[in-house]
């Protein structure tokens, strides 16, 4: 007789849409495998994984949405953001597993946190509102960047240093926003 005891590398969470704007084609509730997920003109969607993670694309924005982790093994996860702007919170509490954003010109480690990466033709930005991430530009010709609270870096194509500025009035009020709304539980 052979037993065989699978543990860890099925995931215990999913991803799944609980906001989108009128007219969007994805309805709250539904389910979202991993993959390229991409918004259109005036369409904004929220997902979530489970209770340990919520973002927000605003309309034009393309991401590849990483496989939930798995329950012990098979934790880290990097997302990209290949266009547009995201925004994201874990409701003040840690992520739970490794995650990463990635773009061609950064990765950015996140922990217990909410931020922001916007991904444009010359360069991408990371924000932080609260939290802590590390920014690593991609062609490793600069130190880490280690942001602190309203904080924002730009890491640019052209191979120009890091630039880390305090957040604007817009970072601030979108990412107020994320915060506040935290991390709703799910059925």
């Amino acid at each position: 007789t052979i037993a065989l005891l699978v543990v860890g590398s099925m995931p215990v969470e999913h991803w799944t849409v609980v906001d989108a704007t009128e007219g969007s084609a994805r309805a709250a509730g539904v389910r979202i495998e991993h993959g390229t997920l991409s918004t259109g003109p005036g369409e904004e969607v929220e997902i979530q994984l489970g209770n340990s993670l919520r973002i927000r694309l605003l309309e034009g924005t393309t991401i590849e949405l990483p496989r939930p982790p798995g329950r012990w093994i098979d934790r880290v996860r990097g997302l990209t953001v290949a266009s547009g702007e995201i925004y994201g919170t874990s409701g003040g509490e840690p992520v739970g597993f490794p995650l990463t954003f990635v773009t061609d010109e950064l990765a950015a480690k996140v922990t217990g946190t909410t931020f922001a990466v916007f991904r444009t033709d010359e360069a991408s930005c990371v924000c932080l509102w609260e939290g802590g991430i590390t920014v690593t530009a991609a062609d490793g010709a600069h130190d880490d960047v280690v942001l602190e609270e309203q904080q924002r870096v730009w890491i640019y194509k052209d191979g120009r240093a890091p630039e880390v500025l305090p957040l604007d009035g817009m970072e601030i009020m979108k990412l107020q926003m994320m915060s506040d709304g935290g991390v709703p539980e799910r059925d």
